[in-house]
């Protein structure tokens, strides 16, 4: 009776084992592993992620309504603003209009135009135009919006951003966290920039498509796509 029951409880182990190697076997060939494309598509982000650090510049906005026309100045302080911002003035927000001129020292901005309301726009990225010194208006005599502040694609970060690629790639590559078993390129849809040799690619290229806005240092802004691709 006792052999029968231990010959039973061999017997049950045995079933037992069996069932469970039938089920690890079963998940290994049904159930798909992980494949290095996770892998890729991780980098892939990470390549994203960076492009936008290394190419971005904020920039300010905001608007002006005043009762004052001609040659006037306004006292921005209350925004603190970085040093070495410089500003584009519109009539309006559509950002093809032409500007107005302006100039931008010690957080005072000096506006030269007939027109009483204003788009204000102010980042490091625009160039400066002509000095000038106008009167300060009495804070009476002018009323100023909201400040907003966002990211866009500066020109002139992706023209450097461009070069290095050219001249300086695999240095670019460790500053954008790149493995060094991994290869990249960025094609730009909008602007002419050329980042794409596909020459090296001897596996399947990962790729993706984003759309940014781009300004540049007179403060016109352009939609741009950019695709990014990479591979092993």
């Amino acid at each position: 009776m006792i052999k029968n029951k231990k010959a039973a409880q061999h017997l049950e182990m045995i079933m037992a084992f069996i069932i469970f190697s039938s089920f690890v076997f079963f998940l290994l060939y049904f159930l798909p592993l992980p494949k290095h494309s996770s892998l890729a598509e991780s980098n892939l982000l990470s390549l994203e992620n960076a492009f936008e650090n290394m190419t971005q510049k904020e920039i300010m906005q905001l608007s002006l309504k005043t009762n004052s026309s001609n040659c006037f100045s306004i006292n921005l302080s209350e925004y603190l603003l970085p040093a070495g911002y410089k500003s584009v003035v519109k009539t309006n927000k559509n950002q093809h209009s032409i500007n107005t001129q302006s100039y931008l020292k010690n957080n005072v901005i000096n506006i030269n135009s007939i027109d009483h309301f204003f788009v204000i726009y102010l980042s490091d990225e625009f160039s400066a135009d002509p000095d000038a010194n106008c009167p300060l208006l009495d804070t009476t005599n002018y009323t100023l919006g909201g400040i907003e502040k966002y990211k866009k694609i500066s020109l002139d970060k992706l023209s450097h951003f461009s070069n290095d690629y050219r001249t300086n790639y695999e240095s670019l590559k460790q500053n954008l966290g790149i493995p060094s078993n991994l290869e990249f390129t960025i094609k730009i849809k909008g602007v002419e920039m050329i980042m794409e040799d596909l020459s090296s690619a001897s596996s399947e290229v990962l790729a993706e498509t984003k759309r940014y806005e781009m300004i540049d240092s007179f403060g016109t802004i352009w939609d741009i796509e950019v695709t990014f691709k990479i591979w092993s």
